[in-house]
């Protein structure tokens, strides 16, 4: 079994060598030292990201394959990446994180776990934020106790878990690929976690897979206000209403998962939005939901 580990990446030269430096000095068994492949997909920059990326593939430490293309959002360069990884297991790592010592080697073993059962889609992990003072605190209920399979956005409800490393068969990801609309470089992506829920488990692996932080121009940061925004993305809104809010519990579901989100925003002293926010949230792709389906 092969991993792919895929970073996208937008003007974030600057932040890959801390990534890199994680990958190379995984603390690996023998076998698999070549068995992953590092899969950057540069979603446009206009940065130095080629120049630096260049450099690291000449010191032949580690398997990497470099992709740029136009920007279209981070959807879309997850998306192409599907389609280009060579590994059978896909762990999603941005460029301003990095993996912990034994991360590659945790998710090899619990590979071999899972393998045969092809109902578990893949592996979650811990994820944990670096605050502003160096100091690691991922602000979160720990797993449910004794978890095996679990669904993800399942257990975030109940558990309030939110930061999290996701693997997923890559087989799989291929069939829940992002939908794409011309001009919206934005689309939440709890859609394709959400979308595999309704027919996988995931496995639970206990222990802390990746470290981050926040830019303030970030993909984490900017989501809610892209969701908020009436005039941004509606296709994307319009599908994840579709898929979020099948029931009226899927609705309440939705406002703890907004009151979570805003806590988990303070924590990381990431932006403010205005006070009607959460009615824009929950009413946005409403909105266009019912244009959508019923006054085409």
């Amino acid at each position: 079994m092969k991993l792919t580990v895929f970073t996208p990446s937008y003007n974030r030269g600057r932040e890959l060598k801390n990534l890199y430096n994680s990958l190379i000095n995984q603390n690996l068994d023998d076998n698999y030292k070549h068995e992953f492949e590092w899969l950057i997909i540069d979603d446009g920059s206009t940065d130095n990201t080629g120049e630096i990326v260049e450099k690291l593939i000449k010191q032949h430490e580690i398997n990497i394959n470099y992709q740029y293309k136009s920007n279209g959002g981070k959807h879309t360069a997850h998306n192409y990446a599907v389609d280009l990884a060579t590994g059978d297991f896909f762990l999603i790592c941005d460029s301003d994180d990095v993996l912990t010592q034994d991360a590659i080697q945790t998710v090899f073993d619990t590979i071999s776990d899972i393998q045969a059962d092809e109902k578990v889609a893949g592996m979650v992990g811990y994820r944990h934020l670096q605050a502003e003072d160096g100091s690691f605190d991922n602000m979160q209920i720990k797993f449910p106790e004794n978890a095996t399979n679990v669904k993800l956005n399942d257990m975030f409800d109940v558990t309030g878990v939110f930061d999290t490393t996701q693997i997923y068969r890559t087989n799989v990801l291929k069939k829940f690929k992002f939908p794409e609309y011309k001009e919206e470089r934005f689309f939440p992506e709890n859609w394709c976690w959400r979308s595999i829920d309704k027919q996988y488990w995931v496995r639970v692996i206990p222990v802390v897979l990746e470290t981050g932080k926040y830019q303030m121009d970030g993909y984490s940061i900017g989501s809610a206000s892209h969701v908020a925004a009436p005039n941004k993305n509606p296709n994307a809104n319009a599908d994840y209403a579709y898929l979020y809010y099948e029931t009226m519990h899927g609705l309440i579901k939705r406002i703890g998962y907004y009151g979570k989100y805003k806590a988990f925003q303070r924590h990381g002293q990431q932006t403010k939005h205005k006070e009607n926010v959460l009615l824009n949230i929950l009413s946005v792709p409403f909105q266009h939901y019912f244009e959508n389906k019923y006054f085409k």
